[in-house]
């Protein structure tokens, strides 16, 4: 079982080192992307050289009573909406292709309103060697995200948020899967969990793969908080 492991004390009469953390990255448990997985699994698009992620919103406006919803406020959340919605797509890819590394990134806030960045620009290095590159801004003109995959044999493009198909390009044409979300979002996210709990099976997103892509976004976002 996948742990992440506490300071000592006990729940009940249970050891926190024994009680398992799973987080809600549920994309990784979502037939639509599992699909994407099986597409790379079995060579639909040869060896993984390249990926692009691009991920725009339009600018996060204040509450009824003046203030700033606490996404955007460092002090609250950490950081502005890289870590809010910015991590489910890194995490993704942290389930697609295995480890981000060698992570080179920058952020501003170019809009100059809420004190939190509202633009990142990263590029990084897999364990496999295929290389990527991201660049988010939330304070665009439109909402939208594409990821696009690119290897020897063809490419995959997809949609963190969005419902459009994924769709596969190769020479021989292209090729769409439409898949629903299930009505309840995190269903599957949540039956992996309780598969684990009870021996049955695996939950893919664990408190581990979690500080991969928390790691992740510090190194990208270093320069606007700490330079």
């Amino acid at each position: 079982m996948n742990r992440i492991y506490t300071q000592p004390g006990e729940i009940g009469n249970i050891p926190l080192q024994d009680v398992p953390l799973f987080v809600a990255y549920y994309r990784r448990s979502l037939p639509r992307f599992l699909k994407v997985k099986e597409l790379i699994e079995k060579g639909r698009i040869g060896d993984i050289r390249f990926l692009t992620i691009q991920h725009t919103k339009k600018p996060v406006q204040k509450q009824e009573d003046g203030t700033w919803p606490w996404r955007v406020l460092p002090e609250e959340s950490g950081g502005g909406l890289l870590y809010d919605v910015g991590s489910h797509t890194l995490d993704l890819f942290d389930f697609l292709l295995g480890p981000l590394i060698e992570i080179k990134g920058a952020a501003d806030n170019l809009a100059g309103t809420h004190p939190a960045e509202d633009t990142v620009s990263a590029s990084w290095k897999f364990e496999n060697g295929a290389v990527g590159n991201g660049v988010w801004n939330f304070s665009s003109y439109r909402n939208g995200d594409t990821n696009r995959i690119v290897g020897s044999r063809g490419e995959i493009t997809f949609s963190t948020f969005g419902d459009e198909s994924v769709k596969l390009m190769t020479e021989s044409g292209e090729e769409s899967f439409y898949i629903e979300h299930p009505t309840h979002i995190q269903y599957y996210h949540i039956q992996s969990i309780v598969n684990e709990l009870l021996g049955k099976g695996s939950c893919p997103s664990t408190g581990k793969s979690a500080i991969r892509t928390n790691e992740l976004m510090g190194k990208m976002v270093k320069n606007y908080y700490f330079s």
